[in-house]
């Protein structure tokens, strides 16, 4: 930098910047919020007409720090300092868990202290930055112990939704700088290794054509239920009519582990029971209609003619007829990648995307609640509240199912004939 001056009213100039070739908006950015660090130091210190003193010592922290001219920094509608901006968002989040709020003030706490600290100011945060934070929580050990990687992703995750917050309301100019910074992915941590499955292959396996075809009714259910709920196969195998029912007016899909029950049901873990709402568009398809010709035709479970294995389970022919011949015909089929489990990754990638929270999306799906200090998390969240919160949010905007439409009573006389206790 040549010819720097800063004016007595805090204003900067150059007659000169050089900056990388490459990394211009970045390097402004880091710029930026030296200035504003270096001002608000200045500004402590000089109060009333600066002494000699206080204006070499203005001009050594000017000459330390390399500032860059005001007119090239990036314009922002809020520049705002970190740690008000996070207090901010909190804020905005409205009502969450106490234990949820603390999970994510102490992530982000950690955000800050990583890209400068709770005095730098938001829209100086650059993507060089937050690349090394990444980096630093997947050394980071906590006891002699790497962090979990599902720990390592929720951090980054809550960090990418602040800054999202943060540029839609005018205290950074963005990109995201964490959008795209590599983190550990679900699909290498979570259950069986399975993979979410992209737009494209959902486009195949709900194919109307061939999807109206379909012969079962646990295949052309159990697929679509899966879509909209994360459901492991057994805990929609067993499902029964009673499991189906409203809560405070909202309808719901309960998921129980009750093993002594008349028509008994297992899951996998004390935190995979829960209880979500029905999705609008299972019920635009026709699901509540299913279930009213199951009871018509007196059946308990929503899948009657499952029947259940040594084990306790009825999966086996809703896993058999999607991963060995649904998957491969429509060519997406990879063993344990892109199986019916890949519907918990692809449920869990939507959420993600659409800004729910990552104690939403375990407990929406069932799973060990391993994020940011969620599994102090006690209280669930309730149907109304995953109506309001999580629903909204579970959705493929690109992956037109418009065509898909139950017919009632289409099963009706098979189930009659097939009913298994």
């Amino acid at each position: 930098m040549e010819g720097l001056r800063i004016g007595a009213d805090g204003s900067v100039s150059a007659d000169r910047l050089e900056t990388t070739p490459g990394r211009e908006a970045e390097e402004l950015r880091e710029f930026s919020g030296m200035i504003e660090r270096a001002r608000v130091r200045v500004g402590q210190r000089m109060a009333g007409q600066p002494t000699a003193a206080q204006l070499a010592e203005r001009d050594e922290l000017a000459a330390a720090i390399g500032l860059a001219p005001r007119s090239l920094l990036p314009p922002v509608d809020v520049p705002q300092r970190l740690d008000e901006a996070i207090a901010a968002w909190l804020s905005h989040l409205g009502s969450l868990a106490g234990s949820t709020r603390k999970a994510y003030a102490t992530a982000l706490a950690g955000f800050a202290r990583a890209v400068g600290g709770p005095d730098a100011m938001v829209h100086s945060i650059a993507r060089a930055q937050c690349i090394r934070y990444a980096e630093g929580l997947l050394a980071q050990t906590a006891g002699g112990k790497a962090l979990h990687p599902k720990t390592v992703r929720a951090q980054i995750n809550a960090a990418e939704l602040f800054m999202k917050w943060a540029i839609g309301n005018g205290r950074h100019a963005g990109p995201n700088p964490l959008e795209g910074v590599a983190r550990p992915s679900p699909t290498r941590t979570d259950e069986g290794g399975a993979e979410a499955f992209t737009l494209d292959e959902l486009r195949l396996i709900f194919e109307p054509d061939r999807y109206n075809r379909v012969k079962r009714p646990h295949q052309f259910w159990a697929p679509l239920i899966a879509l909209f709920t994360g459901a492991r196969a057994n805990e929609i195998a067993q499902l029964r009519l009673q499991d189906l029912e409203p809560v405070d007016g909202i309808p719901c899909l309960r998921i129980v582990h009750d093993p002594r029950g008349e028509n008994p049901t297992r899951t996998k873990n004390a935190d995979s029971t829960r209880t979500i709402p029905i999705h609008p568009e299972l019920i635009r398809i026709g699901l509540l209609d299913y279930t009213e010709d199951v009871r018509h035709i007196g059946g308990s479970r929503l899948f009657p003619h499952l029947p259940m294995d040594s084990m306790g389970k009825r999966e086996k022919y809703i896993s058999r007829d999607f991963n060995e011949k649904h998957l491969p015909e429509v060519g997406v089929h990879r063993p344990r990648r892109k199986v019916f489990h890949s519907f918990r990754d692809t449920v869990e990638t939507a959420l993600h995307a659409n800004d729910a929270n990552p104690v939403q999306i375990d407990e929406w799906i069932g799973h060990k609640p391993e994020s940011m200090g969620a599994s102090r998390y006690k209280a669930k969240y309730t149907p109304a509240q995953f109506a309001q919160l999580a629903l909204p949010r579970l959705r493929y905007a690109e992956l037109d199912l418009w065509q898909l439409r139950y017919s009632p009573g289409l099963w009706n006389d098979w189930l009659s004939k097939s009913l298994r206790a």
